[in-house]
């Protein structure tokens, strides 16, 4: 990336979070239940925990075992990496900050870990859409249902050409608009295909932990929501919410989504009645819990980003 389009984009993300910031009411920042903000903290290092444990599982079924604190200390430098980076591609830097996992086969298990990530993301998604379907005036509900019901099985014929049809994607990368707008999702469907045909068996362990992970966010997010006296919606609500509204993070535009996936959760919460400056605090809440407890990955970012940098020179 260049260093115009990196500015650019961070530009673009300041102006987003001033803006936000401009409408909200700080003082409901700085009012914040400290107790519940902690809880939500601990439930976010749970769901990093069990993301390494994950990796160790996967890492230990190639005949791979490292030290469990690397490989904990490594997932953190990734997430952090993955922080500043559009699209959150960072995080595939994992096999760089590993030192005693070959990086073939880092990359493999990374690979294996972050496709069924996405298929659990999008299959949340669509469970949220559902649910939220409900919120809906009951005129509506037929229509809606129709044309979920539609959608979905438009875009399960579309995975399925994609995954079995390489001409399908071939065609999809020609078409100048498609390309600019379905490259990425392409890109994470070809990771999925090849995880497919080399860690098959790893992929069952690999989803049952990446559920088990998307539990733990939705906790998080529900102890934010309580940090804030938010107590209209249940732990469901926002168990299903935040594969929904985290999809925002993978657009290209910013780093990580940021100011992006705030603007569209702060909108998402508004429409469903919540106060702005309430929803608003919600949404940079939700960025900045991630962001701080990412920091502890820091040293063996900088340790190995450095030892990458001389190696290079």
């Amino acid at each position: 990336m260049s260093i115009k389009r990196i500015t650019l984009s961070l530009l673009l993300s300041l102006l987003i979070l001033i803006a936000l910031l401009w409408n909200t009411d700080l003082s409901i920042l700085l009012s914040v239940e400290i107790s519940s903000l902690l809880i939500s903290i601990l439930f976010y290092y749970v769901m990093n925990l069990i993301k390494s444990l994950r990796l160790y599982l996967l890492l230990g079924r190639v005949n791979v075992n490292p030290p469990a604190p690397e490989i904990f200390s490594s997932h953190m430098a990734s997430m952090l990496f993955s922080d500043i980076t559009p699209g959150k591609v960072g995080y595939l830097a994992f096999p760089l900050f590993t030192s005693s996992v070959p990086k073939e086969r880092a990359l493999g298990v990374i690979l294996a870990a972050q496709s069924t990530d996405f298929i659990i993301k999008v299959s949340g998604s669509i469970l949220a859409l559902y649910y939220l379907i409900h919120m809906l005036p009951g005129w509506l509900l037929p229509f809606t249902y129709l044309a979920l019901t539609i959608g979905i099985l438009f875009a399960s014929a579309l995975l399925l050409l994609i995954l079995y049809a390489s001409w399908f994607e071939r065609l999809v990368r020609k078409i100048p608009l498609l390309s600019i707008l379905g490259v990425k999702i392409l890109e994470k469907i070809v990771l999925f295909r090849g995880a497919v045909k080399n860690f098959k068996l790893l992929l069952i362990l690999s989803t049952f932990l990446g559920i088990v992970s998307w539990i733990a966010y939705g906790l998080c997010w529900y102890w934010i929501a309580q940090s804030l006296q938010i107590n209209s919606f249940t732990f469901l609500f926002w168990f299903l919410i935040h594969p929904l509204i985290t999809l925002l993070s993978f657009v290209p535009l910013t780093p990580a989504g940021l100011g992006i996936q705030e603007t569209g959760l702060a909108l998402f919460l508004q429409v469903i009645g919540l106060d702005r400056s309430v929803a608003i605090t919600f949404a940079i809440l939700s960025r900045i819990i991630p962001t701080l407890s990412d920091l502890i990955g820091l040293p063996t970012l900088v340790e190995k980003g450095t030892e990458i940098f001389s190696s290079l020179k």
